[in-house]
């Protein structure tokens, strides 16, 4: 007599390999993604690096609004947390003096690191204030430092997926 249906052992040993096979997947995949997310941001990292040496400044003078004073800061780190920057509220920072009481024309308004040096395909990754972010969403940063990072000066880089690891980091170059 022929049968017509699956035994309980045959339907349970059949979702098992069906939830091993998922779970070998899953991992799979979630390494990739990871790895995906290291490379993009090394690119990411390496093109903002060379879009900063390209631009040929590693500090700019910028004037408060409406004065001939100049602020001493480095180019791109302007509230000096470290991070890369992003757009700064339009009126706060100007790249050339003015009188004072003059007219500001926005040719000389800082407008943020992603606007001054504009590198490309970067207005998908910065957040809503203009803070370059890297695949995790964490903001990239910016540090100078000559004895540390030789003739350049500086390095930009991602706290990576965890931001306490600092084993994790992705540096535009490597500390010695």
């Amino acid at each position: 007599m022929p049968r017509h249906a699956f035994t309980l052992i045959e339907l349970i040993l059949a979702i098992a390999i069906i939830a091993v096979l998922t779970a070998m997947i899953a991992g799979g995949v979630t390494t990739a993604r990871q790895s995906m997310q290291r490379s993009s941001t090394r690119a990411l990292v390496g093109s903002l690096a060379a879009s900063v040496t390209s631009y040929g400044a590693r500090s700019l003078t910028l004037y408060a609004s409406g004065s001939i004073d100049p602020i001493s800061c480095r180019a791109w780190d302007v509230d000096k947390d470290g991070i890369l920057d992003g757009v700064v509220e339009p009126a706060r920072f100007w790249t050339a003096a003015t009188a004072v009481g003059s007219p500001q024309s926005d040719g000389n308004r800082y407008r943020g690191f992603a606007a001054t040096v504009a590198p490309p395909g970067l207005r998908s990754i910065r957040s809503e204030d203009g803070v370059v972010l890297d695949p995790w969403k964490q903001p990239l940063h910016i540090a100078w430092a000559a004895k540390l990072y030789g003739d350049e000066g500086f390095c930009i880089w991602s706290n990576g997926i965890n931001p306490a690891d600092p084993t994790d980091d992705i540096r535009s170059r490597e500390m010695p």
